[in-house]
């Protein structure tokens, strides 16, 4: 997949659509720039994919893979691409909670009412525009409670697109609600990163340093390919290299041993001791 994507827009914090709709209020990170990695590049495909599918099939879509590849920055760039509904989940999000927070992002505050109440409120908002997507971060987190059918109810009543997104073991956790598994369009799996993708996460966070050729299989190495650790590490970096006034990173100038990969300090194994 070599098309070009979109770039990323901050829409105006109280713009309305044609429709008079409120626009989804977006994290502020969404004003950082957002590296075309594959897994942005394939949640765009997935979102597409959502939006412009046959009026006869079921508009709901999965984007799963473990912690720090970069699925909650794919999702703010889904979201602020195709004007999407953004919430995001918790160990403590309720329906009711949960049904509060999308009424929010669709303008409506401190919103009243029964759980059914609420529901019957996202619908018809979601009714007056379903073109326009609903993207659940997290959503691992409720996963395993009944709730999670507020979904497939915001989608059949709805039907705009809902595109649930969380880690490893959310497709498997879907699998015991047959009325939400079954409605699923797509299944998209986020990937470590590979060289091309460290690359265009340089572009972004190295400030004034270049990566040596032999310092990105190092790289990836160090981190196993996690795009939260390669932006950190990359952080790391730039501070090392400004302090010594060196503007290339190679296995000679840095050492790679400063990435603790994913193992803590040894320091850290002794902080729990009782004296």
């Amino acid at each position: 997949m070599n098309h070009p994507l979109p770039p990323v827009k901050s829409p105006p914090a109280q713009a309305a659509d044609a429709k008079g709709l409120p626009e989804a209020k977006l994290p502020m990170s969404v004003l950082n720039p957002v590296a075309p990695t594959r897994n942005v590049e394939n949640f765009g495909v997935l979102m597409s994919r959502l939006v412009t599918r046959a009026p006869d099939m079921p508009g709901l879509g999965c984007f799963f893979g473990r912690a720090g590849l970069g699925k909650s920055k794919s999702a703010i760039w889904g979201a602020n691409t195709y004007r999407a509904y953004f919430v995001e989940c918790s160990q403590f999000t309720t329906a009711k909670s949960l049904l509060t927070r999308i009424l929010a992002e669709m303008g409506i505050a401190h919103a009243k009412g029964s759980v059914p109440d609420l529901l019957d409120m996202a619908c018809e908002r979601m009714a007056m525009d379903p073109s326009r997507p609903l993207i659940i971060d997290e959503a691992h987190w409720i996963a395993h409670k009944r709730f999670i059918d507020i979904a497939r109810a915001l989608h059949d009543l709805s039907r705009a697109p809902i595109n649930l997104i969380g880690e490893e073991m959310l497709p498997s956790a879907l699998e015991a609600h047959e009325r939400i598994h079954s409605r699923m369009l797509d299944w998209v799996e986020a990937e470590p990163a590979n060289a091309a993708d460290l690359r265009h996460l340089a572009k972004v966070h190295a400030r004034s340093i270049t990566l040596g050729a032999d310092a990105i299989p190092l790289l990836l190495e160090r981190t196993n390919g996690n795009t939260r650790r390669i932006v950190v590490a990359i952080n790391d970096m730039n501070d090392w290299a400004a302090s010594r006034n060196i503007t290339e990173i190679t296995s000679g100038t840095y050492d790679f041993g400063r990435i603790r990969a994913h193992k803590a300090p040894l320091g850290a194994h002794r902080h729990g001791r009782r004296t």
